[in-house]
């Protein structure tokens, strides 16, 4: 969902969370050459791994999804410390109307909860990566008349 992209991005710029993660927040994946030639020590990527089905009720229509973060870096306390950043900041982002991680009306985000705390890979000789879930459920507008 672009809109929640966008929303993960905005959050992401008004935390600067860019200057504890010097290499950005990537949407799936840095270039491998932009990483290299711009020597940076660490990033941090993310997706929409699942998205169910939405349900509705009388009056909302609702869809949960999952996004995953990985923060990809050279140092394993570091990639480890931005885990836990990346969780202070975006866990209990809920209530739409006081979050900064909110999605711009009709649709909103009705929480963003942690799913799966981070965990550490050694993906090799150089290069750590720590990894975790959060679930997004996002209001979505009714359908007029549901099949």
């Amino acid at each position: 969902m672009l809109a929640l992209d966008q929303a993960i991005k905005t959050r992401w710029n008004a935390l600067s969370l860019t200057s504890g993660i010097p290499g950005g927040i990537w949407d799936s994946q840095i270039p491998e050459a932009t990483w290299t030639a711009n020597n940076q020590p660490m990033y941090c990527s993310f997706e929409n791994v699942t998205d169910s089905k939405f349900r509705q009720t009388q009056s909302s229509r609702y869809q949960r999804m999952q996004v995953k973060f990985t923060v990809w870096g050279t140092d394993k306390v570091s990639v480890a410390t931005a885990c836990e950043t990346i969780q202070d900041s975006f866990n209990n982002s809920n209530r739409a109307n006081t979050s900064q991680l909110a999605v711009p009306q009709p649709d909103g985000i009705v929480s963003f909860m942690l799913t799966t705390p981070y965990t550490m890979a050694q993906i090799s000789d150089t290069v750590w990566s720590g990894s975790q879930i959060f679930t997004a459920t996002v209001r979505r507008q009714p359908e007029l008349n549901p099949a």
